[in-house]
């Protein structure tokens, strides 16, 4: 699901089908067409987990900007991240 942020016009927020270790939904945060070194990216603001309510309360409060209506939507269902090998957990949050 990705929402229009609640703080932040210019930003977006992706919800992704995965858990961090305290078992919170992850999240990303998404700037568009930031212009970088002659050119425009999308940056990634910020990753972290939030718990199922959250998503919820962006729903009732008409920020949900697009769902996939193929896919069942995993807010608060366990899911895992495969790691890649040599890539440790630490060096991925750090």
């Amino acid at each position: 699901m990705i929402f229009d942020s609640a703080t932040q016009p210019e930003r977006l927020v992706v919800m992704f089908g995965l858990k961090g270790e305290n078992g919170q939904t992850v999240m990303v945060l998404v700037e568009l067409d930031v212009h970088k070194d002659r050119t425009f990216v999308n940056l990634v603001t910020s990753v972290y987990g939030n718990k199922p309510a959250w998503f919820l309360d962006q729903i009732t409060n008409g920020k949900l900007r697009y769902q996939d209506k193929k896919q069942k939507p995993r807010v608060g269902e366990p899911t895992q991240a495969a790691i890649a090998p040599g890539c440790s957990k630490q060096r991925l949050w750090s």
